[in-house]
């Protein structure tokens, strides 16, 4: 039963488990100008205390300031903020004035209700930040020892939002300084959030980004995140929103949500010292630069193995969080749904750890393998008693007896695989494009062994190797060619247009010359030195033009002065004696000094 009392300002304490955290001046002013203009319309409501904060019980709802006691109020901090704003602006100001007490309706309540009732009129005003609710959430449940369905029941969320929403409580307190701002929506919290699980290094950064602006959008906020993740060649997108079907872990895979089983060799060994070599090497961690890293990851490992959970071995060990689960993803190959590494967005998949990916892919071909053999009845391919020479079925080979290079061999796939023909093997071939025709899976190939592959297989070894020496022959024939275009460019430069100057020693005119040549140079100061100068400029331009055919430059410097033999003679230009010995000084065999 409630009983009013007037309650001096300074003698009511704020409700420990108010999860409000700060008041709105402006609206505090606006309540105070109602309670100003219109009294107080809705008194709040709190318990008796003593001075320190616990609570009187057995007591009633008598007045009992007489004794010392205080008022601890259950709701109406923002009527109380109003009351002090409306006493510090009186005539005589605080306690003493006009507005220094304020009506309260007290009750015998429990440490429990006291908390739903604060909870219970914030949310009712809609006051509570996304950060300040899983705070009082988390109150709820640790101290009320409430589980995330009682949680539920009283936020008015399902257990899945209640844990959801305590999961923001993980993120660094620069993002939940934000949120709480209203710089960052809850909506792309919940983004940083699944970065947080597989990149934690890019929160931060993630979070400068989208509270810029201009990510408004639930897409524009998947994609920063999305490149975020994928940012690190370790971290990559399993399967795509626009692939149709379940997802996988790729296309023919693993569905997400099975697990692969896990063979002998990837089991954790703790007492085995070689373990740590591959745990390493798939985290990226190096034995020289990482010092005693081989003792944490085996003890991580054991741990792991004895039931520890992740959050008790990062208190232990004093590594982060990422490094425990990374351990964990390797040594136990769990389904990718359920592992902790995993991050699902827009319908998109990502893995956090590719090392773990490539572990069950090869694991998974496996199975795939073993699972197709005895379906089939065909044996195993094996490389020490099979041979390497062998022939897949769906590749293409070209006929070694046909006259044509370009003439494709015709096996009798159908017919061997009908009968199952001995010399037929099945072995992991991933194509991720379509499952093989005879296998009817994307991960297992089928293949011909024996003799009739082998003398297949030798006829398209030969042709591969006369193919890379025609492509060598090729390569080394371009590269003279190439070495002759620059030595004919330094030949002509060098020596011919020095001599071939001459025909242009006719023309007198300064201002004709600068009108021929096409680009811009810088001259010598006096008309002799710069007629000369646009002279060899001029007929520069003009053989190292289109005046010699390409053809004749890549045979080089010689073939080129011949061919500028008869150029001379029709413009009456007389060559040196040594024309071509000069010529051959510039071959690339001649072992020229400017080569």
């Amino acid at each position: 039963m409630n009983s009013i009392h007037e309650i001096q300002l300074d003698h009511i304490l704020p409700n420990p488990y108010q999860t409000r955290e700060s008041e709105d001046p402006e609206h505090v002013a606006k309540i105070a100008a109602s309670i100003e203009a219109e009294g107080l319309l809705q008194v709040p409501v709190g318990r008796w205390v003593f001075p320190e904060g616990r609570p009187v019980t057995g007591m009633g709802s008598g007045d009992l300031t007489g004794h010392g006691m205080r008022v601890q109020l259950a709701f109406g901090h923002t009527r109380l903020a109003a009351f002090l704003m409306l006493a510090n602006r009186a005539p005589g100001g605080g306690v003493n004035s006009a507005w220094g007490r304020m009506p309260v309706a007290i009750r015998e309540l429990t440490d429990e209700e006291m908390f739903r009732l604060a909870v219970s009129e914030n949310l009712a005003r809609k006051d509570l930040s996304p950060i300040e609710e899983a705070k009082a959430m988390l109150v709820y449940r640790d101290q009320f020892k409430k589980t995330s369905q009682q949680i539920g029941q009283l936020f008015g969320l399902s257990d899945s939002a209640v844990r959801n929403k305590l999961r923001l409580l993980n993120l660094p307190e620069t993002v939940q300084a934000a949120m709480e701002k209203g710089d960052l929506p809850e909506a792309a919290a919940r983004r940083v959030l699944s970065l947080q699980a597989i990149a934690p290094e890019k929160v931060e950064e993630v979070t400068a980004t989208l509270t810029g602006g201009g990510y408004e959008t639930p897409e524009k906020i998947a994609s920063v995140v999305a490149t975020a993740i994928v940012a690190d060649r370790s971290r990559f997108c399993m399967w795509d929103r626009w692939k149709t079907g379940e997802a996988r872990g790729g296309t023919g895979l693993w569905k997400l949500s099975d697990e692969v089983k896990r063979p002998e060799e990837y089991y954790w060994i703790s007492d085995n010292g070689k373990t740590w070599e591959p745990w390493m090497d798939a985290l990226g961690k190096s034995p020289s630069n990482f010092t005693g890293w081989q003792d944490v990851l085996s003890k991580i490992g054991t741990w792991l193995e004895s039931g520890n959970q992740p959050d008790a071995i990062v208190d232990y060990f004093k590594v982060p969080l990422l490094l425990v689960h990374q351990v964990q993803a390797l040594s136990e190959l769990p389904a990718c749904t359920k592992c902790p590494l995993y991050v699902k967005m827009d319908g998109s998949h990502y893995c956090g750890l590719k090392a773990c990916w490539e572990r069950k892919r090869k694991a998974f071909y496996q199975m795939e393998l073993e699972r197709v053999s005895k379906e089939l009845g065909i044996a195993i391919y094996d490389k020490k008693t099979d041979g390497v020479e062998k022939l897949r079925a769906g590749e293409t080979y070209y006929d070694p007896e046909a006259k044509s290079s370009y003439s494709t061999l015709k096996l009798p796939w159908d017919e061997w695989f009908e009968k199952r023909i001995h010399h037929l093997r099945v072995m992991v071939h991933y194509n991720d494009y379509q499952p093989n025709q005879y296998t009817k899976n994307a991960c297992v190939a089928l293949i011909s062994v024996g003799p009739t592959a082998k003398s297949y297989y030798d006829a398209q070894l030969h042709k591969k190797e006369t193919e890379a020496e025609r492509e060598a022959d090729q390569s080394r024939r371009r590269q003279m060619e190439r070495k002759n275009r620059d030595q004919v460019q330094k030949f002509i430069v060098q020596a011919a247009v020095p001599v071939f100057a001459q025909a242009l020693e006719p023309l007198e005119s300064v201002g004709l010359l600068l009108w021929l040549v096409t680009r811009e140079y810088e001259l010598p100061e006096t008309r002799k030195e710069q007629l000369a100068a646009l002279r060899q400029i001029w007929m520069g331009e003009l053989l190292e033009g289109s005046r010699v055919d390409w053809r004749v430059r890549e045979q080089g410097p010689v073939a080129t002065a011949q061919y500028l033999e008869g150029v001379a003679k029709q413009i009456g230009v007389t060559l040196p004696e040594d024309w071509l010995e000069r010529a051959k000084s510039f071959e690339v065999d001649a072992g020229d000094p400017q080569e």
